[in-house]
């Protein structure tokens, strides 16, 4: 037998995971970024991304963004396994196929069982009690010295209202800051002195799950990435998101619509909007958020604990049982055996209609030939 393992690894919005869509998902790749589904789209938008904008995209392309949608790459992927690492919780409940597995959350690394902190950072954290973590991946950072100082400010504003009592920020190598920020009670903090390094540390480099899970972590600013979400989510802080691409900003929606954070686009707010932001995540005064935030810390702690072992099955499940073809004959839909009216059992809705309709024209001209019958006979008389 030749096995062959097939795994798609994409996000569940992927068009490569056509067998877990559903006619409410957005079919608009550019937003379906911020809305993956249609539920809170008005009805105009949904016309406008239902017909308008194939048409638009049609007439400027012509054919080339079609190809997913004609279901011409699908034909590569249509008998794969798609193992997402992700799950219920963080992603869009709805049916989905026999082909699909929500295997997340995987982690890079055991999280029971994660190495110290390095000393400095963590004699930092421990005389400090309301630290909030600012860190945006490996790829996204903020691009100019004006949104770094409005980062700062947002941080240094709750810290002077006392809202927070420290904060690191990971800002990757390239990352311009300014030398110093004034806030609006006039206090001017530059970033080489020694007083600012006893309220905030700017590092290149950061152990990220090292930090979320110190208790002096209390809220995490995040570009809301797929692994620093499912990692806040396991030490269940609550989030502030600065999405920046892709399936962020619709996971900053998420968390927003769940009441388990705030979201904004770094790039087009004010400081004073920012600010008030984290103030709210922070005080969160009737514990809303972190109450979601517990809930879904449950989830990922669950699921995380076999996770790895659960997609390992998956794939040796492939390897083991994929016939000649590399399919999975034991997992292929029953409904592509069927024809379209049998799968959604219209041809019953079909002849319904048929024996009703026949009903009603039999008992139609049963009427007629009897009036004309009685018309006759009341002639003759």
């Amino acid at each position: 037998m030749q096995s062959k393992q097939h795994y798609d690894s994409q996000h569940i919005d992927s068009p490569l995971s056509s067998d877990a869509d559903a006619p409410y998902m957005n079919k608009n790749p550019l937003n379906r970024m911020s809305d993956s589904t249609t539920e809170n789209m008005s009805y105009t938008r949904r016309f406008y991304d239902a017909f308008i904008w194939r048409a638009q995209a049609l007439w400027h392309f012509g054919l080339t963004p079609w190809p997913i949608s004609l279901g011409i790459n699908d034909k590569r992927w249509e008998n794969a396994l798609k193992l997402v690492n992700n799950l219920y919780g963080f992603e869009d409940p709805r049916p989905m196929g026999p082909l699909v597995e929500l295997a997340g959350p995987i982690y890079s690394d055991d999280m029971t069982s994660l190495g110290k902190l390095e000393p400095d950072l963590d004699q930092y954290l421990a005389i400090h009690q309301r630290v909030v973590y600012v860190a945006f991946g490996q790829y996204a950072k903020s691009y100019t010295i004006e949104t770094s100082t409005q980062l700062l400010h947002m941080l240094l504003e709750n810290y002077e209202s006392g809202s927070l009592d420290g904060f690191i920020w990971c800002a990757t190598q390239g990352t311009p800051l300014p030398d110093y920020v004034t806030t609006s009670s006039g206090t001017q903090y530059h970033l080489n002195n020694t007083e600012f390094r006893n309220i905030g540390r700017i590092m290149p480099w950061t152990q990220q799950k090292e930090i979320l899970r110190h208790p002096s972590i209390v809220t995490f600013v995040t570009h809301g990435g797929a692994s620093s979400i499912f990692e806040a989510a396991y030490f269940g802080k609550r989030m502030l998101f600065f999405p920046f691409y892709g399936d962020q900003i619709s996971n900053a929606m998420y968390f927003e619509r769940n009441a388990a954070g705030l979201w904004f686009i770094l790039e087009e707010t004010d400081t004073m909007t920012m600010t008030a932001a984290l103030g709210r995540v922070l005080k969160d005064e009737k514990g809303v958020m972190q109450q979601a935030m517990k809930r879904l810390q449950a989830i990922v702690q669950i699921h995380g604990q076999h996770a790895l072992a659960r997609a390992t099955d998956l794939v040796e499940e492939v390897a083991f049982t994929a016939d000649s073809d590399g399919k999975l004959p034991h997992r292929l839909d029953i409904a592509r055996n069927l024809s379209f009216l049998k799968q959604n059992n219209y041809d019953l809705y079909l002849g319904l209609s048929i024996l009703v309709t026949a009903s009603v024209m039999l008992s139609y001209r049963l009427v007629v030939l009897l009036k004309e019958h009685l018309r006759i006979k009341m002639k003759i008389e």
